[in-house]
């Protein structure tokens, strides 16, 4: 007889009080999600990003909740493409996911949010 077990769920971060992630058209700052030099890539003007696709489960389009919280995500930038590059080393197309963004803005900023 087989003794099956089922394993434990690992929490999964999809939020922030400080930001969210939106639809396309809503946000305010926009994370290239997929691209071999350029997943994790922050851009604040829509000029600037308009050209990719509005896909949004290819993409990050986050609503920051101050000018403050569009800066450090902003000034995360190097860490969000160093994140996706070594997360997935199998392949020459990275992907920079909402866990990373969550992940690394809590290790420098925490999680309680902007008071």
């Amino acid at each position: 007889m087989i003794n099956l077990r089922l394993r434990e769920g690992t929490r999964v971060l999809t939020t922030h009080p400080d930001f969210e992630f939106v639809k396309p058209g809503r946000e305010n700052l926009f994370i290239n999600g997929l691209g071999e030099y350029s997943a994790g890539k922050v851009f604040t003007e829509l000029s600037d990003y308009e050209h990719y696709s509005k896909v949004d489960n290819l993409h990050l389009f986050v609503r920051c909740h101050s000018e403050e919280v569009r800066e450090r995500l902003r000034s995360l930038e190097s860490t969000f493409m160093e994140l996706a590059r070594s997360h997935n080393n199998t392949t020459s197309m990275h992907n920079c996911t909402k866990r990373h963004v969550i992940v690394a803005y809590e290790n420098k900023y925490g999680r309680d949010g902007l008071q």
